[in-house]
């Protein structure tokens, strides 16, 4: 026995209308207003960023006579003049990169040569290395 069309549309109408969830118009007030939260909080979060890269294409005078601001008065791309002439700023990211490859190479060997005896129950004084390492551990 073949269902007819027409009782496969009633019953598709009634799945339908069985998952549809009801939404009452607070809520959607209360959608729209969680919704501009959102934009609002998205909003402070690259606004800095963006006063950064307009600020760094205006001229040093008008930021020190107007102050920050959204827009460009006069384009100048002296700020990143300074930067490539500069011979320091490759260094200091040099140093930057040094420091911070050398700071977790070491502490990835402190922490491997320490964890892996630790790991071992057949190690002799394991508890109280434990117990000895454990405030430590605690406080980071």
């Amino acid at each position: 026995m073949e269902a007819q069309p027409n009782q496969l549309r009633s019953v598709t109408k009634q799945r339908s209308h069985i998952n549809r969830i009801r939404s009452h118009q607070s809520d959607v007030v209360l959608q729209v207003i969680v919704i501009l939260v959102i934009l609002l909080f998205c909003a402070f979060c690259i606004l800095p960023f963006i006063v950064i890269v307009v600020t760094s294409f205006e001229k040093e005078l008008n930021i020190t006579r107007f102050g920050y601001s959204l827009y460009i008065r006069q384009f100048s791309t002296a700020a990143y003049e300074l930067i490539i002439r500069d011979h320091q700023i490759p260094r200091a990211y040099g140093v930057t990169i040094f420091t911070t490859l050398v700071g977790t190479l070491l502490s990835m060997l402190a922490t491997i040569t320490m964890a892996y005896p630790l790991s071992l129950k057949k190690v002799r004084f394991r508890k109280e290395k434990l117990s000895e390492l454990w405030p430590i551990m605690r406080r980071l």
